[in-house]
């Protein structure tokens, strides 16, 4: 079955400072798997990627965060997935809670760093990314870890009725050359265990896919405008357009700062929807979305009643209109 468009970011694991372990419980969970306001309660997002910049060991799972992840590193973001009445078990309960249709599963691959002289051990071999191979051997045994663990943690307890495993992943936003001499082969392992492939490139590389891509399912680029307002929305027409151009999808991006009415960050969430309506760039309708929100932003727009959560389920739903406010400019 063809994956659902609509792909929320869960950031598990640890933030890019490793201070505070990130986890969804079942209570925090459920404004982001049903939809509760204006009399109603109604399914909200129907797919979900669990990723982490960090693992609780404090090391990176993705470049540009701090020394490279190790066998150790690896292992404790399994065991974040899995935790107890979090992250994939709170999201199943709450599809179970509500009789929702199962929703989408993409997991993070963590990046396998070819600094990392002294991965660990696997059997009778210790890996060392810089030499040919050990790259790939560590990640097929961590997608094999990670499918194990799935059998035994969530189809056991018969909660994999709820929850649509599609795939993996790759967390690296750009794309190196060493990159794309083992994605492909990456790539076809993914695919002859029945799964799919998810990358996320940002703004810079995009306007280089048709060479760079070497061979995801899904690709949805970031328009970094959240990022770089000074821009302005045409930041999300050049990065729609690109998108188009690529058969690729469009990253969602707002943070904290969107909490605050008549905020930047907020009008600048408001122009990622508005901009998606079909008299606009028309992504509502037609694309793969990516929601990137920070860690539980949406969670306490919810609890704020914040109008902003509203308008972002009518945007997952298709039924979104234009929001104006002052200096629209469109």
């Amino acid at each position: 079955m063809k994956p659902k468009r609509h792909i929320f970011l869960m950031f598990c694991g640890c933030g890019p400072y490793g201070k505070e372990h990130r986890k969804w419980d079942s209570s925090e969970v459920e404004p982001l798997v049903v939809y509760r306001g204006e009399d109603q309660t109604n399914s909200f997002f129907p797919a979900f990627l669990l990723l982490a910049i960090r693992s609780k060991k404090g090391r990176a799972l993705i470049p540009g965060f701090g020394e490279p992840g190790n066998k150790e590193d690896w292992q404790a973001w399994l065991d974040d997935l899995f935790l107890p009445e979090h992250n994939l078990e709170a999201i199943a309960r709450m599809v179970e809670n509500y009789k929702l249709p199962p929703v989408d599963i993409w997991i993070a691959l963590p990046y396998p760093d070819p600094g990392q002289k002294k991965f660990g051990c696997l059997a009778d071999r210790c890996l060392n990314f810089t030499r040919k191979n050990d790259r790939e051997l560590a990640l097929k045994w961590w997608i094999n870890r990670f499918l194990s663990e799935w059998h035994s943690r969530i189809r056991k307890q018969g909660i994999d009725r709820f929850l649509s495993l599609k795939g993996f992943y790759w967390g690296r936003e750009a794309m190196t050359l060493k990159d794309r001499l083992l994605l492909p082969r990456l790539i076809g392992h993914i695919h002859s265990l029945g799964f799919r492939a998810l990358w996320i490139p940002y703004y810079a590389v995009t306007p280089f896919l048709s060479v760079t891509n070497p061979g995801f399912d899904v690709t949805v680029i970031q328009p970094s405008y959240m990022q770089n307002p000074t821009e302005g929305w045409q930041r999300l027409k050049a990065a729609a357009q690109r998108a188009k151009r690529h058969r690729a999808g469009i990253e969602i991006e707002l943070d904290t700062a969107a909490l605050y009415d008549n905020s930047a960050g907020q009008k600048t969430a408001i122009d990622y929807l508005n901009r998606g309506l079909p008299q606009y760039e028309g992504y509502m309708k037609n694309n793969y979305l990516a929601y990137y929100t920070g860690y539980k932003t949406v969670v306490h727009l919810y609890h704020h009643k914040n109008p902003l959560y509203t308008h972002l389920y009518r945007f997952v739903k298709g039924s979104f209109r234009k929001v104006d406010y002052p200096g629209i400019g469109y």
